[in-house]
């Protein structure tokens, strides 16, 4: 029902994703163009997507289509 009515959303709860799996997707993709530009400007050094261990980090750009289910192996 809710994917023919266009209201499906494929989140996913982080703390549940395989580090194979993107749960970013999960965001829309406009949101996710969102969190990067703000991450560009207020990170231009980019200290959270790159010195920060762990976690599920952003696309390195907008534009970069992004999946809430890849295939595990």
């Amino acid at each position: 029902f809710l994917q023919g009515a266009q209201a499906l959303n494929n989140f996913q709860y982080l703390n549940y994703a395989d580090t194979k799996q993107n749960p970013i997707a999960g965001y829309g993709q406009a949101n996710v163009d969102k969190l990067v530009a703000a991450s560009k400007k207020y990170d231009p050094a980019q200290v959270f997507q790159k010195l920060v261990p762990g976690g599920f980090k952003l696309p390195t750009t907008p534009a970069a289509p992004i999946t809430p289910y890849d295939k595990l192996e």
